[in-house]
């Protein structure tokens, strides 16, 4: 599992068991909301700096594709 989905896994673990305790407190509904909210956002920022990145592509200069040579760049010992 890459750490994208260990990180993913770990907020739903933790928002569900935030989720679980504040239900336990009978507390109000203000909380579950803004976190929901958070979530929200997070997702349509991802979806955004994806689609960014693919809209780019085309407008790259010629220089991107162009394979560097690795040997000037690691010391020699």
């Amino acid at each position: 599992m890459s750490i994208v989905g260990r990180s993913r896994r770990l907020f739903l673990h933790m928002y569900r068991r935030f989720m679980h305790r504040q239900y336990l407190e009978g507390k109000g509904k203000a909380v579950p909301c803004a976190l929901k909210l958070i979530f929200a956002v997070n997702v349509l920022a991802r979806a955004y700096l994806l689609v960014e990145s693919f809209i780019a592509l085309p407008n790259s200069p010629p220089s991107v594709y162009q394979s560097p040579l690795w040997t000037a760049y690691v010391p020699h010992i």
